[in-house]
C-alpha cells in the first residue's frame, strides 16, 4: 500500500474542498509508520490534517481514559505482535489479548458481528479500562453500543476512531449517538 498511497490520496476530491484525511489500514501504518504516512498524504495534499486508524485508536482511547486495555484483533501472530509491541511502546498496557489469526483480507471481512461482540466481551471483562478493537476490515458497529453496555467500559474501534477523530480534524465536534462513547464524546 504504502508504494500507491500518494497516487491514491491525489485521486480523492482532486481539487475538492476538502480538510483532513485519513488512512483507514491500522496494521498498514504501524508497518509504514504513522510519520511516513503523513509525509506521503501530503506530498500531493499539502496542509491537510491527516489521521489514520491507529493514531486515531490511541487518541480515542486517551481521550476516554484508557490505559489498560485488552485489545481483540483479526491479525496473525505475527501482526499481532509487532502491534502490541507498537501500541505499547505507546505508554499502554494490554494485559489480555485475543484474535481471529487471520492471513487473508477475505476471511477478515467474513468475521461476523456476533464472532467479535462473543470475542470482545470475554476480552473485555478482565480487570481492564477498556476494550481495543483493532483491524478495519472487522464489522463492528452493527453491535458497538450493545457491547460497550454489556461491559460497562468504554469500547474504542479502530473504525469508529478513525471516523471520530476524522470528524475532529475537519472542525466538526458533534456527538454521533448509537456508535460508543467515543463517538458521543
Amino acid at each position: 500500500m504504502e508504494a500507491d498511497l500518494t497516487k491514491t490520496a491525489a485521486q480523492i476530491l482532486p481539487g475538492g474542498p476538502l480538510k483532513a484525511i485519513a488512512f483507514g489500514c491500522a496494521s498498514c501504518t504501524m508497518t509504514i509508520g504513522d510519520a511516513r504516512v503523513v509525509a506521503l498524504l501530503r506530498e500531493t495534499r499539502p496542509g491537510l490534517a491527516v489521521t489514520d486508524a491507529i493514531t486515531a485508536s490511541l487518541i480515542g482511547l486517551e481521550a476516554l481514559g484508557v490505559r489498560r486495555i485488552a485489545m481483540l484483533t483479526p491479525w496473525a501472530d505475527d501482526v499481532n505482535r509487532f502491534g502490541e509491541s507498537y501500541i505499547a511502546n505507546r505508554g499502554f498496557e494490554i494485559p489480555v489479548k485475543g484474535s481471529f489469526k487471520k492471513t487473508d483480507d477475505y476471511e477478515i471481512h467474513r468475521i461476523s458481528p456476533e464472532a467479535v461482540y462473543d470475542a470482545g466481551l470475554e476480552l473485555g471483562r478482565a480487570d481492564v479500562d477498556g476494550l481495543l478493537i483493532s483491524g478495519t476490515g472487522l464489522k463492528v458497529s452493527p453491535i458497538l453500543e450493545s457491547l460497550e453496555d454489556a461491559l460497562r467500559k468504554p469500547v474504542i474501534t479502530s473504525t469508529q476512531a478513525l471516523a471520530w477523530q476524522s470528524l475532529r480534524l475537519a472542525g466538526i465536534d458533534d456527538p454521533v449517538a448509537g456508535y460508543g462513547k467515543l463517538l458521543r464524546t
